[in-house]
């Protein structure tokens, strides 16, 4: 049947249920677990900075560069931009499903300056190859600075990309502005150069993202929704409203919600009232549906970034409200099963613990801090707690075992530094 019959969960389950299907509660630790992560994460649009410092590491213990590097050249899967520093990642092939033509038209409008072909032309020595930022910036004759500037505004049009995922690390570090670099007459210094190379996108190679030119018929575009249905049901297991908010228009309810009943109407998807103080339809794969006739893992323990794909924060449903904070990237929840145990907020500045200074699993609930300090990629070099439950660090019930744990008082609170 269409609507089996099943007793809706709580809504304060449901972070445990996406932690769960998204990995989160099991962090993986191989290569393996990162194509098995990012399958599940295609087309998602996320600050180019938040995937190698929130998003992966949230979800592999360790997570290494290397392995998204070694992907990226084996599997032909490839970076896109999707707004203004927002990327996703996408196969050639399936790049249709996470864009449309009338989301290139609109941009078109927008920056008419760069994203025409013919202007694409004029960037690039072809319109099908690779070329360096130096070749790129010499067939343009303009000089290397304003080839990157260009270069990065295609990128986040999605109509250019780089080969690696190298550019993007040198992008987020140095904040995506080529600086220019004076020094006296005479030969440049070499620290000169090297702060030149470290704003230009030199590593690896740029090409244009061809988009498809054919036309699709019904038939094809009512598949072409299915598929990003799937893709949708891939990501979250369960859909409805609210929590495709963040997705990219093709992806978002109005344009899904037709291929989801159809897909339901043929027993693909089950629909019906899976989670409490959800308005309106819920749609679940039969995966998913599986998952949660069976015990969640109430004894996991996991972080995540509020603006993470699997965070509910900002989600706008009435039994949430008050519950979770807002949706920003400097804030981090720690859970211990369905429940948050700490919420992070201002990178570390403001701790709200909601469990007790007692809590024999307090080390565990503040393991996310280290995870923060010895990521591969873009480590904090050290994390102060200014106030603990609204009062100052350094006189809360929490400083003793923080201290344990391995911050030091200082007069502005409590410090945790990288250790080399």
């Amino acid at each position: 049947g269409r609507r089996p019959s099943f007793r809706a969960l709580a809504i304060d389950r449901l972070p445990l249920f996406l932690a769960a299907w998204q990995g989160l509660a099991s962090p993986g630790g191989a290569e393996e677990d990162l194509r098995q992560r990012l399958d599940q994460l295609l087309g998602y649009p996320a600050p180019a900075e938040a995937w190698e410092k929130e998003i992966l590491p949230a979800r592999l213990a360790p997570y290494r560069t290397a392995w998204l590097d070694s992907l990226m050249q084996t599997s032909g899967l490839i970076w896109f931009g999707c707004g203004h520093r927002r990327i996703g990642f996408a196969f050639p092939d399936d790049l249709e499903l996470f864009r449309d033509r009338a989301d290139s038209a609109g941009e078109a409008a927008v920056a008419a300056d760069y994203i025409t072909p013919d202007r694409i032309n004029d960037l690039f020595p072809g319109r099908i190859g690779r070329y360096s930022l130096l070749e790129i910036a010499r067939h343009a004759a303009i000089d290397s600075r304003a080839a990157a500037e260009k270069l990065w505004s295609l990128a986040w049009q999605g109509l250019v990309t780089n080969d690696g995922f190298a550019a993007v690390r040198q992008g987020v570090l140095t904040d995506f502005a080529p600086l220019d670099v004076r020094t006296e007459p005479g030969r440049p210094s070499r620290s000169a150069y090297n702060r030149w190379a470290a704003t230009r996108p030199l590593m690896g190679s740029w090409y244009a993202i061809v988009a498809e030119g054919s036309e699709r018929d019904p038939i094809d575009e009512a598949e072409l929704v299915k598929d990003r249905a799937r893709q949708l049901l891939g990501r979250y297991g369960i859909l409805f409203r609210e929590i495709l908010a963040a997705e990219l228009p093709p992806l978002q309810w109005a344009r899904t919600f037709r291929a989801l009943r159809l897909m339901e109407l043929s027993g693909e998807i089950l629909s019906g009232y899976f989670f409490a103080g959800i308005p309106g339809v819920q749609f679940i794969s039969p995966e998913a549906f599986r998952l949660l006739q069976e015990p969640l893992p109430e004894d996991s323990l996991f972080w995540l970034n509020a603006a993470d794909p699997a965070s509910l924060c900002g989600v706008r449903l009435e039994g949430l409200k008050g519950g979770l904070p807002s949706r920003l990237p400097s804030t981090h929840l720690v859970y211990r099963g369905s429940r948050p145990a700490l919420i992070s907020s201002r990178n570390g500045g403001t701790l709200e613990f909601l469990t007790g200074p007692e809590d024999p699993r307090l080390a565990d609930v503040l393991g996310f801090f280290m995870v923060l300090l010895t990521r591969q990629f873009n480590p904090r070099k050290r994390i102060l707690v200014e106030r603990i439950n609204g009062g100052p660090a350094a006189d809360s019930a929490y400083a003793k075992p923080l201290q344990a744990f391995g911050f030091t008082r200082y007069p502005q609170g409590l410090e945790l530094h990288r250790k080399f």
